[in-house]
C-alpha cells in the first residue's frame, strides 16, 4: 500500500463494534504519533498512542471497545502535522 499524502484516518473497523476495533492510521512522514479515544462528554477513555514517534506508513491500532459501555465516541489522531478525527459505536 502507497505512503498517504496526508494524515489520514479512513476508518475504525468494525463499526459498531462488540469487542475489539482496529484504527488504522496513514502517516505521510515519521511523527510522533498521540491518539486517543473520547466518549461523548469530551473525557478521555483509552490512549491508544502516546506521542512516540511512529515511521512513515500505515499502522494499525486496538481500540479496547470491551472495556468501553455502549455508546457514541470519537477516536482523534493527532501529529506536528494536524489531527483527523472519526466516530464511531459500541454496542453490547
Amino acid at each position: 500500500m502507497a505512503l498517504p499524502e496526508t494524515l489520514t484516518l479512513p476508518q475504525v473497523v468494525p463499526n459498531p463494534a462488540r469487542g475489539h476495533a482496529t484504527v488504522r492510521v496513514g502517516l505521510p512522514e515519521a511523527a510522533a504519533l498521540v491518539a486517543r479515544v473520547y466518549d461523548v462528554r469530551g473525557r478521555v477513555v483509552a490512549v491508544l498512542a502516546d506521542g512516540a514517534e511512529a515511521p512513515a506508513g500505515w499502522h494499525d491500532l486496538n481500540v479496547p471497545a470491551s472495556r468501553l459501555a455502549a455508546g457514541v465516541y470519537v477516536v482523534r489522531v493527532q501529529t506536528d502535522g494536524g489531527a483527523v478525527m472519526r466516530r464511531f459505536t459500541v454496542v453490547r
